[in-house]
């Protein structure tokens, strides 16, 4: 079976929900892919997805409600078949982390990549849910065009 991982800073907003778009638009595909997502961030807490992230995926009956924050240093990155980022400050941290960099893809590279939603300057609860909504849609986006191209 292939193996594709998502990867964002912390594996709280971008990365979770586009873990769950294209669970949903790989298995409606009939595609058999393993779908895991993890962050550069070398943080081990377990963190739960971002409230406005699970709002967002729920709003399109995806439940990620039991998502929990992963270290990208603590997979074999090499064991996946494609690693799609949101950003290229992101594949050069899992080069160096041991990924192949042919292995990766960076999303919306000729735009910059995906924003990020999430503002470390506020609390969790504090955070723009306006930012989160678009941000959604383009990795909808980006999912559809990844489970055709698997």
């Amino acid at each position: 079976m292939r193996k594709v991982l998502v990867a964002c800073y912390g594996n709280t907003c971008r990365s979770p929900m586009l873990e769950g778009l294209l669970k949903r638009d790989l298995g409606t595909a009939g595609k058999e892919v393993t779908v895991e997502s993890c962050g550069v961030l070398d943080k081990k807490d377990g963190a739960s997805a971002n409230p406005h992230s699970i709002t967002c995926m729920q709003e399109r009956s995806i439940d990620i409600t039991g998502h929990r924050r992963r270290f990208a240093g603590d997979l074999d990155l090499n064991s996946y078949d494609r690693i799609y980022v949101m950003g290229t400050e992101l594949r050069d941290e899992l080069v160096k982390l041991g990924a192949s960099a042919d292995r990766i893809e960076v999303l919306r590279e000729n735009t910059g990549g995906v924003p990020n939603p999430f503002n470390s300057a506020l609390a969790v609860d504090q955070q723009d849910m306006a930012k989160y909504i678009p941000c959604a849609a383009v990795l909808e986006e980006e999912s559809k065009r990844i489970a055709a191209s698997l």
